[in-house]
């Protein structure tokens, strides 16, 4: 028996055994005949190839990792191993004959298995040629092509190694993939790189998109799009510089093309920090679907949302909310009530009235957020955790930390199942649990979180994006409370230095930053530098949110208490 059928037949015996479908993997780590396979992570190991093959599915339930058959799956991967045993040495057109002939129901799902047997043995013609031919074909080629890149061989002892392994992979497949480049291979490309987003193999879309950006002239809308989406892979000092040279492509055709090109690029604006432009590039997404589709359109709602994305990152939050607002009638109107893009609606406005200050209001739409994804994902799925992460911030803004504490921790159970420790939502779960054990007084163990959330966002985002901004001024707050103000006036310098790049100088963020640096004054026993500060805070935010926003009204007290 091959080291496959050892794991599956022994997983069977287990369970008839224990009289149960799902395994804890933990039970069969321990296993002698297959511990092995489970324990390994290398991408050719028994039980990972079952796992993106569909034969077998893990699940987390009560906190704990399961492993059960899909049956489905695996009538499929014994199908696709009869194809491939009886087209072996024939051609990509009897792989289509079946595809268009055979009326067996699976029949597609089967071919998809061989062409995934084709590439486990370096054999990409087939597939290619499949490509090539296009229409329904694209579709059953897309998860063959993404275990092309996952296919290395040999035992891998380091992630240097591992990412070295996988980039010659990349190099390989996309060189042949576009030998004679075509926009099919452009769809499957797009294709594939979803199927490996879904499978979470995040740091092989990272490095995919690398070789992307080398490999692809953005010469056509297809191009500019996938090009596009490779910007924010690509090293800090080169981002702005590509950014701007595809901002400056003349797209004259008003097409859903057109508005995807548009919408990606303002995504990518954001990513750097560049608002105005980001604005501009969904307002010109948005123009051109009014006009292909009218105002009533899913479509519509989507750049709704993200225009409301981007004024609040801009820190103009009424304009957020009257976006955010137009965005939810319309996935409501198109999608009724329990709808992914409904739940999306509620939690942004969740998050935008928490920034205005109002609570209440703020709980009230992220817990229909949550009963939603409870009924479409349940427990511990990633939309899940980002309502929970949602929850525990507005608990922690609204003074109840035990309650912030509680969701919190469930956000990063589940973030850390599905990522790595290095991924950018593991390094928000780690700053919002800092910010609520600074609340609590616990600062030790507050800056023992920043400090883990510094070190992933400056591996992932570069040492000036927002994100590090933040953890440095929490950084900087923290230090403070434990009376160490050179510390805290260190970190709040480079907190000050990333916004003002960024934002200009009337953000509420560089204002909540004034604010610090105008506590660390106070302490030190200096009001007039604190003074100083706390003037500029309420200058911003005075401008930005009102006078009777709570950040206004809180600066006020501080200067009266002068």
């Amino acid at each position: 028996m091959t080291s496959n059928h050892i794991l599956l037949y022994r997983l069977a015996e287990l369970m008839l055994e224990r009289e149960q479908h799902q395994l804890s993997v933990d039970l069969i780590f321990d296993d002698i005949q297959i511990g092995d396979f489970v324990k390994s992570i290398q991408i050719d190991s028994p039980y990972q190839q079952m796992l993106l093959e569909g034969v077998l599915t893990e699940s987390v339930r009560e906190e704990k990792l399961y492993v059960t058959f899909t049956i489905e799956g695996y009538f499929h991967h014994v199908l696709g191993e009869v194809i491939y045993n009886q087209t072996e040495g024939k051609g990509a057109e009897v792989l289509k004959q079946i595809v268009e002939e055979n009326k067996l129901n699976g029949a597609k799902e089967g071919i998809e298995q061989c062409l995934i047997r084709d590439v486990n043995q370096d054999k990409l013609s087939r597939l290619i040629w499949l490509i090539d031919s296009g229409g329904d074909l694209l579709d059953l080629c897309a998860k063959p092509l993404a275990h092309s890149f996952l296919n290395i061989k040999g035992k891998i002892n380091l992630e240097i190694e591992l990412n070295q392994a996988y980039k010659e992979q990349i190099k390989k497949v996309t060189n042949e993939l576009f030998a004679d480049p075509t926009d099919n291979d452009i769809e499957a490309l797009n294709n594939g790189i979803a199927y490996l987003e879904e499978t979470q193999k995040n740091n092989v879309v990272a490095l995919l998109y690398q070789q992307i950006n080398e490999l692809i002239v953005p010469d056509n809308l297809r191009k500019s799009i996938l090009y596009v989406k490779s910007i924010m892979h690509l090293p800090e000092a080169v981002r702005n510089s590509k950014l701007q040279d595809l901002a400056n492509i003349q797209i004259v055709e008003e097409s859903d093309l057109a508005t995807l090109f548009f919408s990606s690029l303002g995504q990518q604006f954001s990513f750097v920090g560049d608002y105005e432009k980001a604005v501009e590039c969904h307002e010109k997404s948005l123009s051109i679907k009014l006009k292909i589709h009218g105002n009533l359109n899913s479509s519509i709602g989507a750049s709704y949302n993200n225009l409301g994305e981007v004024w609040r990152e801009k820190g103009d939050y009424d304009k957020s909310v009257d976006y955010y607002e137009k965005s939810l009638a319309i996935n409501l109107n198109i999608n009724g009530e329990q709808h992914s893009s409904v739940w999306e609606s509620y939690n942004n406005l969740g998050l935008i009235w928490s920034d205005k200050g109002f609570y209440d209001k703020a709980i009230e739409y992220l817990e229909k957020s949550l009963a939603i994804n409870f009924k479409i994902h349940g427990n511990h799925h990633l939309s899940t955790a980002i309502t929970y992460n949602n929850l525990g911030s507005v608990w922690s803004n609204s003074g109840d930390y035990e309650k912030a504490i509680e969701y919190l921790q469930k956000t990063l159970f589940i973030r850390l199942k599905v990522y790595s420790d290095q991924h950018p939502s593991v390094g928000e779960s780690y700053n919002n649990l800092g910010v609520v054990w600074n609340e609590k007084g616990d600062y030790d163990k507050a800056i023992e979180y920043y400090e883990k959330t510094l070190a992933v966002d400056i591996n992932v985002f570069g040492d000036q994006h927002p994100s590090i901004a933040i953890t440095y001024s929490n950084l900087g707050s923290v230090w403070r409370n434990k009376s160490n103000y050179v510390n805290a006036l260190d970190n709040l310098g480079k907190s000050l230095a990333i916004y003002l790049k960024v934002y200009g100088d009337l953000h509420p963020l560089i204002g909540i930053t004034y604010t610090h640096f105008g506590n660390v004054f106070r302490d030190k026993n200096d009001p007039l530098s604190a003074k100083e500060n706390y003037e500029k805070a309420y200058n911003i935010f005075f401008k930005a949110l009102g006078a009777d926003h709570p950040h206004t009204k809180l600066i006020v007290q501080k200067l009266n208490d002068l």
